[in-house]
């Protein structure tokens, strides 16, 4: 920033809903709030600033009532307008968010948007919110910003940054110089470089009161068991409110009311453990039922899907592999090679043989499915399936076990049942860049995995290195960044993954 600049003075009609603004009284909170430093209205006066360099930064600092946190920041707001309107799209750096209250430097970097495209003649709004309840903040100040991608200085063809025209609230507005000017590098509060007001930069959040209390209902089959949830034993069924993210510890009496034992908990209708106490993690982002089963010997069995992270079936089904496929750039190679799948009780071949490589039938659709090529069962019943050759990029593999337990119950099978987890089959996909997870490749999968190689965001199922690991060394590195770009353009690739349409054929099985 350049404080020799001159600043531009427009009247320009803001078309946009006014929320509550930084640092106002309490009140209700209606779920989405917008929080923002500046008082625009449409007509007001505006101050543009083309005064800034690429890589430089201009941020407010913002608070809402204290009874609305946690909040999630969804969106950020950014007027942008050049003195002669009809400019041509910018694209900025990024668009950032960050925990703290050490003005003028703005705290903790929680939040980021990449590759912000800026449109002239008003308010931009750029979601934050392809992962839901990602960017969080717990209390107190947090400030949006934007950073640069192009100079606009002294360029008045070119849209940039506006501010309002009440003057500028001092311990609000800030801005990261870059070295080279009249003023020192680093983070300053803007109003003293000469800033005519407050930045029109604004966040749209969302109070915890909607969005991040859960509740756990806890009930027993059959009725009426008696369930320690930390405060003594009480007859199920019954509720706890508890916030997202904590773990509930749940302690089953016994036997139940009928007289049978304990066997195992389930948590929404799928086995969880058949340990007695448990911790169940309030972490799916929706409320949770535990059920306590009690009853007799001859339960079938089960593949244990959970949230598919240790002890529990990995990779999970579901699970889209976004890692290379590739070290030649000619031939697939490089895919998963195993899977650990663990049933709920020990199992054996039907029929009463041994388990062996047998029991598991792979799928591939399309493509030239995988052969087992050898099974780990020392530890049953937790399994480790090898596979001789790649799972087929683009395709969903399914591996099926075809199983009974110790007292010839066999697994149940109920075939094909799209995105839900069966109980006798794994659905794993194979397509390179898709870190979100969405069966297709975009931006939105870059920004998802530099929020996991930089810490922001951990995944909900499976580990950071199952989408960021790009070339399968089991640590996630600058390497990997490197690679994933090679990746979607094609470099020491099997395909150019970026281009539109690469995509997985077919919805899961």
């Amino acid at each position: 920033m350049r404080i020799h600049t001159i600043w531009t003075v427009l009247t320009l009609g803001i078309c946009v809903m006014i929320g509550a603004s930084s640092g106002a009284s309490a009140q209700p909170c209606s779920g989405e709030e917008t929080l923002l430093v500046d008082d625009c209205v449409p007509g007001c006066d505006v101050s543009i600033c083309s005064c800034f360099l690429a890589g430089e930064i201009a941020a407010v600092q913002l608070e809402a009532p204290a009874d609305w946190y946690p909040l999630e920041i969804l969106r950020v707001q950014v007027f942008w307008q050049s003195l002669l309107g009809g400019a041509q799209p910018v694209l900025g750096e990024n668009i950032l968010v960050w925990d703290g209250d050490s003005f003028p430097n703005p705290g903790v970097l929680i939040g980021q948007g990449e590759g912000p495209q800026l449109i002239d003649g008003g308010l931009n709004e750029f979601d934050l919110e392809p992962l839901p309840g990602q960017i969080i903040v717990n209390s107190g100040k947090f400030s949006v910003g934007l950073e640069f991608g192009e100079d606009n200085l002294n360029d008045f063809f070119v849209g940039t940054l506006g501010s309002d025209e009440s003057s500028c609230q001092f311990g609000k507005n800030m801005v990261f110089v870059l070295p080279g000017g009249e003023v020192a590098p680093g983070w300053h509060d803007a109003c003293s470089l000469g800033v005519a007001g407050d930045w029109i930069i604004r966040a749209v959040v969302r109070c915890a009161e909607d969005d991040t209390l859960r509740t756990l209902t806890v009930t027993s089959t059959p009725g009426g068991a008696l369930i320690d949830a930390g405060t003594g034993f009480f007859p199920a069924p019954f509720d706890i409110t508890v916030n997202e993210g904590d773990e509930i510890s749940l302690d089953a009496f016994g036997f139940a009311p009928s007289g049978d034992p304990f066997v195992h908990w389930e948590v929404d209708d799928q086995f969880f453990s058949d340990a007695n106490p448990v911790l169940v993690p309030m972490n799916s982002g929706l409320d949770r039922v535990a059920r306590a089963v009690y009853g007799v010997a001859g339960l079938p069995p089960e593949i244990v899907h959970g949230l598919g992270m240790v002890g529990e079936t990995r990779p999970h089904s579901g699970y889209i592999d976004p890692r290379h496929e590739t070290i030649d750039g000619v031939a697939v190679t490089e895919s998963i090679d195993e899977v650990t799948i663990v049933f709920t009780e020990p199992v054996r071949n039907v029929g009463g043989a041994s388990l062996s490589a047998d029991a598991f039938q792979v799928t591939s659709i399309p493509g030239q499915s995988p052969h087992v090529s050898g099974i780990d069962a020392t530890d049953n019943p937790t399994v480790r399936i090898m596979f001789d050759t790649p799972f087929p990029t683009m395709s969903w593999t399914t591996i099926q076990a075809v199983v009974e337990d110790m007292d010839g119950n066999p697994i149940t099978n109920k075939g094909n049942l799209g995105p839900a987890d069966e109980l006798d089959r794994v659905d794993i996909g194979f397509l390179p860049g898709d870190v979100d997870q969405n069966g297709e490749i975009g931006p939105i999968d870059l920004f998802v995995f530099r929020q996991i190689t930089n810490g922001v965001f951990d995944p909900t199922q499976g580990l950071p290195t199952d989408y960021a690991d790009t070339n399968r060394d089991s640590a996630i590195t600058p390497i990997d960044l490197f690679r994933y770009r090679q990746l979607i353009n094609g470099v020491t690739s099997t395909v150019e993954w970026g281009l539109v349409g690469n995509a997985l054929n077919g919805s899961r099985p």
